[in-house]
């Protein structure tokens, strides 16, 4: 009796022995298969990542060429792009027309009045960039007012403000006419002195039109400048204003 017994507590142990050697095992083969999850997911996400990298197109480049110009005179939209795409021209509220272009692309025009172009892209991406764009030509007024928002000296009451005109080389000024200072809404009749390329510092009074000749490029940078009355304020500060004549060769 005592040897059976001895023999059954043997195979007992025995088999608990492989029990735990089993589950031992078995843990160790779940471990495998979670870290091949882990892993196929992180490649997964790797793949998606190197894909959108590899697929991801440039932005979109919509620009006019050049967007101040004469009347009748030829410039330049471009577009640079993927996917469908559609150009429209918009001449005034009635007066225009839309047609489907080829993703990248030029069109020379010759607009008589001022005209904008949109370019309408469906199949961008916006993570990529803007699906649309407008671009104007503009065609100006014979008598055209250029107005600018002026940074002022408080010391010396000189206020000075920037702008500048990207035009076609026909386009030209001569004359300037009509200065005028703009502060809270209230518009004044005072001195305003011009500089521009090719034209020394110019100062136009009151009811006064300054006759440049045979006129100068209007393309390029236009400072205007003006000091105002003692004990005006200088903030906000005032915007300065002056009338261009132009005139196309």
């Amino acid at each position: 009796m005592s040897d059976s017994g001895a023999g059954c507590g043997e195979g007992a142990g025995s088999n608990v022995a492989q029990a735990q050697a089993q589950a031992q095992q078995a843990q160790a083969q779940g471990r495998a298969r979670a870290r091949a999850r882990v892993c196929g997911s992180g490649l997964v996400a790797l793949g998606a990542v190197l894909a959108h990298a590899c697929c991801k197109h440039p932005p979109p480049e919509f620009a006019v060429d050049l967007p101040l110009a004469c009347p009748g005179q030829v410039v330049v939209v471009r577009w640079e792009a993927h996917g469908r795409a559609t150009l429209r021209a918009e001449r005034g509220p009635d007066d225009w027309d839309e047609q489907e272009v080829a993703p990248s692309g030029r069109r020379s025009v010759a607009p008589a009045v001022t005209t904008t172009f949109k370019l309408t892209l469906p199949d961008v991406n916006p993570a990529d960039g803007p699906s649309f764009g407008d671009q104007k030509v503009v065609i100006p007024k014979l008598f055209d007012e250029r107005r600018v928002i002026s940074e002022c000296d408080a010391a010396t009451a000189r206020c000075t403000g920037s702008f500048a005109l990207d035009a076609t080389s026909r386009l030209q000024v001569r004359k300037l006419s009509a200065p005028i200072v703009v502060q809270a809404g209230h518009a004044q009749a005072m001195e305003v002195c011009v500089t521009h390329d090719g034209l020394p510092r110019t100062c136009v009074g009151p009811g006064q039109a300054i006759d440049i000749g045979a006129g100068i490029a209007a393309s390029g940078g236009w400072t205007l400048e003006a000091t105002l009355p003692a004990g005006a304020p200088v903030t906000p500060p005032p915007a300065l204003a002056v009338h261009l004549d132009f005139v196309c060769h």
